[in-house]
């Protein structure tokens, strides 16, 4: 009888055994699969990424871990693994740092640094809990969901959080919000959760006849609107989210200023709508121009490659996409046109003259068939916005305009009295307004103690929200704002 006993046990034993060996040769044999896939776990990317830490200082502690959005393919994080990270290492209470980068299981870069001293290291031996159980743990207490669009995937950071090593998994909630989850990486106890929840948006109206605006679609993304002789047009999202603008796309027109909206279909992502000088409606999508005009539409200009930047006055449009400019006066014929500077935006006059700002702040006009550089005053070496109309060039720097006379060339520095910096510029029904950095909406109007001065009246002000667009016409000024999006508790997806 007790021998059948320890028989009992012995075979408990050694199924325990059994089963224990099957299930390390498994998370093994998946181990190893996936570095010989390339996707690393963020301990195996830490281990990988120390190697050459050590080989640059034998002192190198680690700082920080980033995955690295991809397109191979792969788990996407779903496994807590991961094809490319991005690992920081430093000489402790120096200012030595170390960047390193793992792509397909193999380092690809590494580049010293210098970097502030006084950040916390640890040692990465005393981590205890990976990637792949900090997703886990994140999908069951939170439904936490992969990203779609920007962060495809889930995603994974490492850093010290007083004096707390902190493993945090970024994902979607439910509601396609983006959402982060913390765990200490000691313990696996969760430390935080938060989503991304969008505040504001919408259209605001200001009337001549009322002193109080008048807001639509609340809570909504409005990404642009125009005016034409009779007619509003304007597109945006009804459920915006950070980083996807198609949740619930629409693009509606209005022809009784804005008191009621017919939507218009389109399959495409509308980049920019507007009406021309005979109140016809067009509208830019990924890579083609459209007209509407008398209900028929037709495609103006189709381009293979996608559309980087638009700029439309009067008849006027000009497209850059792919190292050149297509203008045209009619939307009828197109010229074509080379660029060889790298451009952050371009501008077209209602008279047809062409410029363009590069990244390196540099002042182009395409004149006489050739790009003929701008000449700048001293102290204009980098500005925030700039705009033409009516043979004027007018440039932002902080607080002050600097207006170039196309006829005369000949610059002005003019001092506008607003309370923060100029950081756009909205040319709207033979209008021109300045938007500020806190918000501040401001109309430029020619007119002081002498000739050329110009003054700004504030009009509107709007917080925690962000101004894209304006139209102004004879019934007001109709202004298009996006929502800010600020960290919130996210209380979980059940």
């Amino acid at each position: 009888m007790r021998l059948r006993k320890y028989l009992n046990w012995g075979l408990l034993v050694i199924l325990i055994l059994f089963l224990s060996v099957i299930v390390f040769q498994n998370e093994v044999k998946r181990t190893v699969q996936s570095e010989l896939n390339g996707e690393l776990t963020m301990k195996e990317a830490i281990i990988q990424g120390l190697s050459a830490a050590k080989k640059w200082n034998k002192k190198a502690s680690l700082v920080s871990v980033t995955s690295v959005d991809e397109k191979k393919g792969g788990s996407r994080g779903d496994t807590g693994r991961r094809y490319s990270w991005t690992l920081t290492f430093m000489v402790p209470k120096t200012d030595e740092h170390l960047l390193v980068g793992l792509s397909n299981g193999v380092i690809t870069e590494t580049r010293q640094l210098k970097g502030p001293k006084n950040i916390e290291t640890f040692d990465i031996k005393e981590i205890v809990y990976d990637s792949p159980a900090i997703v886990e743990a994140a999908k069951h207490n939170y439904l936490l969901q992969p990203g779609e669009d920007w962060a495809t995937g889930y995603h994974f950071t490492y850093g010290i959080v007083d004096s707390v090593p902190i493993i945090t998994v970024f994902g979607i909630d439910n509601n396609k919000l983006f959402a982060k989850i913390s765990f200490n990486a000691l313990n696996g106890f969760e430390t935080e959760a938060l989503h991304k929840v969008p505040h504001g948006g919408g259209l605001v109206q200001l009337t001549k006849d009322e002193n109080d605006p008048r807001y639509f679609f609340k809570n909504a993304d409005i990404k642009g609107i125009s005016s034409g002789n009779e007619r509003l047009v304007m597109f945006g999202d009804r459920e915006p989210r950070e980083f996807n603008s198609l949740v619930d796309p629409f693009l509606l027109v209005s022809k009784d200023d804005g008191k009621s909206w017919a939507s218009i279909k389109f399959n495409d992502v509308v980049l920019k709508s507007w009406f021309n000088e005979k109140d016809e409606l067009f509208i830019a999508t990924s890579n083609e121009i459209w007209a509407d005009v008398a209900g028929h539409r037709d495609i103006s200009l189709s381009l293979s490659d996608k559309i980087e930047n638009i700029d439309t006055s009067g008849n006027n449009i000009a497209v850059l996409s792919n190292g050149y400019i297509h203008l045209t006066n009619d939307g009828n014929v197109w010229s074509k046109i080379s660029v060889s500077k790298e451009l952050r935006s371009i501008e077209v006059s209602s008279s047809g003259q062409l410029f363009v700002f590069t990244t390196e702040n540099e002042i182009f006009q395409y004149k006489e068939s050739r790009w003929m550089k701008v000449s700048k005053p001293r102290g204009l070496e980098r500005f925030s916005a700039a705009i033409e109309d009516n043979n004027l060039l007018f440039i932002s720097k902080e607080t002050n305009l600097w207006i170039l006379n196309l006829e005369l060339n000949k610059w002005n520095e003019v001092p506008v009295p607003i309370d923060d910096e100029v950081i756009n510029f909205f040319e709207t029904g033979n209008q021109i307004f300045l938007i500020s950095t806190r918000g501040g909406v401001y109309k430029l109007i020619e007119g002081g103690d002498g000739v050329g001065e110009w003054k700004a009246e504030k009009i509107f002000e709007i917080q925690n929200e962000i101004i894209r667009d304006l139209a102004f016409n004879q019934k007001g000024l109709y202004i298009a704002t996006s929502p800010e999006y600020i960290w919130e508790v996210f209380k979980g997806g059940y």
